[in-house]
């Protein structure tokens, strides 16, 4: 039975270990999985707002491209309108300017003919006078040489007089000329900029169309944008969420695995002091036989119950007993014993000598606060004195068996520890990767999702250390 319930307890124990270990694990392995998501997302989240730069950018480009290239529309139109305007005022200024030239001409012809009418008229008095003294007085040769000299003094006069005219129209003529080829010029030059600028007229409400079609994709791409962003965040929260639930269950588990723990070791106080039990069953046997005690190689506790308080935790002071190492002489009785018949049953002498060792045995512990199951041992011993030799073998047997039990408990927490070790490391090596992952990341909204989840998982960390540390007692305590 001992057996059994050793083997139930070394089952419990292991199944306790590998629950928390699967617990561990998949604690780790989710964590993991969630970085990866994380990463995954943020490698997305980051190529999106590289494409969506690189869109703007394009967009941005292209937008003051366009926009420059109607800046420049706008230039030609405002110089093809200065230049209609300027090609106006030159037509106008033209029109006033041969207006005016016509009107000075004719200004000029009349003045013209108004100064020749006055030189003309006091030749023609003289003249007249000439003619009236030459009809009085003077001979006809002297007329006309007057008459003569008169005409062409008129005729050089009238011909100078023209002279400078002509020079002065010539050259106000050039003038104007100069100036229509200019004007003319000019207005050949507008006329090709307004073709151009027509022609580019035409073009604008294409060059709208595609301002407009770009803005609309714009306005697109941020709303796909702002989609990812929320789908991110909503993951951010799943995962939030996922890892409190994953945290909820683990401490859960670890309730539970506590419990057990406290169990197991409560019961293996119990069957503790039921081997301390059997082991003062053995020694009152032996005393009672009339031998000597078996030696042990060392004491299995210090202090064993007594020592230990209601409050206090268990002492770390475990030693592993050896096997039963019995005198010589009680060998020989055991083997003499073996060869004969069981004895006949205990006469009145037997008896009270057996009340004065047990009274004996009584008195020496004083101390121990079993005493009345010792006495209970003790009745029940005097009606079992006639097997008392087979009732040694079998609690020799017993106490080995049990010893060989206790050492399979020793080796299994052996391997529990060292399975504990392992997670212990696993877990300074998780510890250690989300500190780098802490340090290469920046502190935004995704980081600050791992900060709480290295927190999380740094309490686990302190949770499954005070676990080491109980497990660690608990080995002791074994």
């Amino acid at each position: 039975m001992a057996s059994k319930l050793r083997a139930q307890e070394v089952t419990a124990l292991q199944r306790a270990l590998e629950s928390e270990r699967f617990a561990t694990k998949s604690a780790q392995e989710r964590a993991k999985e969630l970085q990866q998501a994380l990463d995954s997302e943020r490698s997305a989240v980051r190529a999106l707002k590289r494409e969506a730069a690189s869109q703007a950018r394009a967009i941005r480009e292209e937008e003051a491209k366009k926009y420059n290239a109607l800046i420049e529309q706008l230039k030609t139109k405002m110089e093809l309108a200065q230049n209609e305007l300027v090609a106006m005022e030159k037509e106008s200024t033209t029109r006033a300017l041969t207006a005016q030239f016509h009107r000075e001409l004719q200004t000029r012809q009349e003045e013209w003919r108004r100064d020749s009418r006055r030189q003309l008229e006091p030749l023609q008095e003289q003249l007249k006078e000439a003619q009236r003294a030459s009809m009085e007085s003077p001979p006809q040769r002297e007329t006309e040489a007057l008459v003569h000299s008169l005409h062409a003094d008129f005729h050089r006069s009238l011909h100078q007089k023209q002279e400078e005219w002509r020079r002065e129209s010539k050259a106000q003529v050039d003038a104007l000329t100069n100036q229509l080829r200019e004007l003319q010029r000019l207005y050949t030059d507008t006329c090709n900029k307004l073709t151009t600028t027509t022609n580019e007229a035409e073009t604008i409400p294409k060059l709208r169309q595609e301002i407009h079609t770009l803005k609309l994709q714009n306005k697109e791409l941020e709303e796909k944008v702002q989609i990812l962003m929320e789908a991110d965040r909503r993951k951010v929260e799943e995962f939030r969420s996922q890892h409190e639930e994953n945290a909820a269950k683990i401490a859960e588990l670890q309730r539970a695995a506590r419990k057990e723990a406290f169990q197991l070791l409560e019961e293996i106080k119990s069957k503790d002091r039921t081997l301390a039990q059997l082991q003062r069953e053995y020694h009152l046997l032996i005393n009672r036989l009339g031998g000597s005690p078996p030696v042990f190689g060392r004491s299995r506790l210090n202090s064993e119950t007594s020592h230990e308080r209601p409050g206090e935790p268990p002492r770390l002071c475990v030693k592993r007993p050896k096997t039963l190492t019995f005198s010589p002489d009680v060998n020989k009785r055991l083997r003499a014993q073996e060869g004969r018949k069981p004895p006949d049953p205990p006469g009145p002498d037997t008896v009270t000598t057996t009340k004065e060792d047990d009274q004996k045995t009584n008195e020496k512990s004083t101390t121990n606060p079993l005493e009345p199951l010792k006495e209970e041992m003790a009745g029940g011993l005097k009606t079992d004195m006639v097997t008392s030799w087979t009732k040694t073998v079998g609690v020799e047997t017993l106490y080995q068996l049990l010893l060989e039990e206790h050492q399979e408990l020793q080796r299994n927490h052996h391997n529990a520890v060292t399975r504990l070790r392992d997670e212990e490391k696993s877990r300074i090596q998780m510890e250690e990767q989300l500190r780098e992952s802490r340090r290469a990341e920046g502190d935004n909204a995704i980081n600050l999702a791992l900060a709480e989840q290295i927190q999380t998982l740094q309490e686990r960390q302190a949770e499954l250390e005070a676990e080491a540390q109980e497990l660690r007692e608990q080995n002791d305590l074994l």
